[in-house]
């Protein structure tokens, strides 16, 4: 089956014959995505870039442009989800250009606010580089909290601590929204017959965690998931770690082969509260697994240890004394 993790998009409408290769042909819905995902961040820019600037501490700014660079990850991850679209390339595109363009736009919108709601300065920012340079420049040698016509004084930080805020600002604003696009594609997979997102089967199943893992391991990335046959069950209550097997499937093609993820469960003391805490980290990606694998794997196992109860009433203890 082909492998569908390093696409870019699913064409709409795609039927049967759906592949890889088609995704990779059809690069206008990487574009549409684009193109609100700039229109999100210009949207977006109007509402940071005053916060920014009345912002009392400098160091709040930073916890702002944080919550932005995740709401534009959550906004990436719509768009990926909604758009069907599917590989490494796509999110790092997607988060980048979100990134970068909520930057440049709040810079914008920022010089326009502290400039007394000058346009023509807004949109020399916005069209020309050279222009959002020279102002940034200046800001770091006379930086000034409020409009000039409003009393505004200036900082006594020396240029550097400005410079080095600004570029913590832009990496988080892209480093966050990238990071959130590909953890969603790291989780989904696209169906290669219709193009649409596989669904979790909703019952997970719990293994103990065998010897000899690191064989298993290079087996999956190798897409071999016949390693996971006879596996032990155990639950994981009073377990320091175990396996958690979890089934993927396509709703729209139940006739097609299912799919499934590995993970490595483990209980770890919480620095701050000091209770155990459960991690959780995935072995490799999606494998795709025979029926009668599928089958035997996900079926309620019988209680471990409990020995079956004899045929009849048990005895009363004060009939037998």
């Amino acid at each position: 089956m082909a492998d569908t993790s390093n696409t870019f998009a699913s064409p709409p409408g795609a039927g049967p014959d759906f592949s890889a290769d088609e995704a990779q042909k059809s690069p206008a819905t990487l574009i549409k995505a684009l193109g609100i995902g700039l229109a999100v961040a210009f949207i977006l820019s109007w509402v940071y870039g005053p916060l920014d600037f009345h912002s009392p501490l400098i160091f709040l700014n930073l916890a702002l442009v944080y919550f932005l660079g995740l709401l534009l990850g959550r906004i990436g991850e719509a768009l990926l989800k909604i758009l069907r679209l599917a590989g490494t390339a796509a999110a790092v595109s997607l988060g980048v250009a979100m990134g970068l363009a909520a930057a440049w736009f709040s810079w914008a919108s920022y010089l326009f606010t502290i400039t007394d709601y000058n346009f023509e300065v807004y949109f020399s920012v916005v069209l020309d580089p050279g222009e959002l340079y020279s102002w940034i420049y200046y800001l770091a040698e006379n930086p000034i909290w409020a409009p000039s016509g409003r009393g505004g004084k200036a900082s006594s930080f020396p240029p550097l601590f400005y410079y080095a805020v600004w570029a913590g600002e832009l990496l988080t604003l892209t480093v966050v929204p990238v990071k959130k696009c590909r953890q969603f594609i790291a989780n989904h997979r696209l169906c290669d017959s219709c193009g649409h997102w596989l669904a979790d089967n909703g019952k997970p199943a719990v293994r103990r965690t065998p010897p000899d893992l690191p064989a298993i391991v290079a087996s999956l990335k190798a897409g071999d998931a016949s390693v996971l046959r006879g596996l032990e069950p155990l639950s994981p209550e009073g377990s320091g770690g175990w396996l958690t097997i979890k089934g993927y499937a396509c709703p729209r093609c139940p006739e097609k082969p299912g799919f499934v993820r590995v993970f490595r469960n483990e209980l770890v003391m919480d620095k701050k509260s000091k209770e155990p805490r459960e991690i959780e980290n995935p072995l490799g990606g999606f494998v795709e697994i025979p029926v009668d694998l599928e089958g035997e794997i996900f079926a309620e196992p019988e209680p471990a240890g409990q020995p079956p109860e004899a045929p009849g009433t048990p005895a009363d203890p004060e009939e037998t004394a």
